[in-house]
């Protein structure tokens, strides 16, 4: 098991603890449900506990292009 020094995650962390698709996390932050995220200096987002507080509290996680 992986530890972690802070509370930094990857996309796919906010989108298994919200239930969202990593697609729907990053859709997400472009509507402006999620605040902008941080980048490293490779162009990866990172998020905090804030952003899946945000996450589970937007809009109900809708079934993906592939469910439809």
């Amino acid at each position: 098991m992986r530890s972690r020094k802070s509370s930094v995650m990857r996309t796919v962390d906010v989108a298994r603890h919200a239930g969202y698709s990593v697609q729907q996390v990053r859709n997400l932050e472009r509507d402006g449900v999620l605040p902008p995220a941080a980048r490293t200096t490779a162009g990866y987002r990172i998020y905090t506990e804030p952003h899946v507080r945000s996450a589970l509290l937007g809009a109900p996680p809708q079934p993906g292009p592939r469910w439809r």
